[in-house]
């Protein structure tokens, strides 16, 4: 499935501030305020930089399952070890 238009993910609710948003063809990436970075995607080629157990327990199951290149993450999910600095605040 193919998203192609705005569209709120709404299991970021709760976690902050989106600061960025950065978009491959099928995959995703979101900096949010405190530097955390979360993940969601294709997920067969490590391009989510996401441990190969937690993309398994996080893996959104669909009608591709046999499929060794449909591998996704459909769930916003924090990258372990990925941080960025925040912005400084300037008054």
């Amino acid at each position: 499935m193919f998203v192609q238009s705005p569209t709120v993910v709404v299991d970021l609710g709760g976690t902050g501030t989106v600061k960025s948003v950065h978009a491959g063809e099928r995959h995703s990436f979101v900096l949010m305020e405190d530097g955390a970075v979360y993940a969601f995607g294709r997920a067969d080629s490590s391009q989510l930089g996401l441990s190969a157990a937690l993309i398994e327990e996080r893996q959104t199951k669909g009608k591709h399952e046999g499929s060794q290149f449909k591998k996704a993450v459909g769930v916003p999910t924090e990258v372990p070890g990925l941080w960025v600095q925040p912005w400084p605040v300037c008054a």
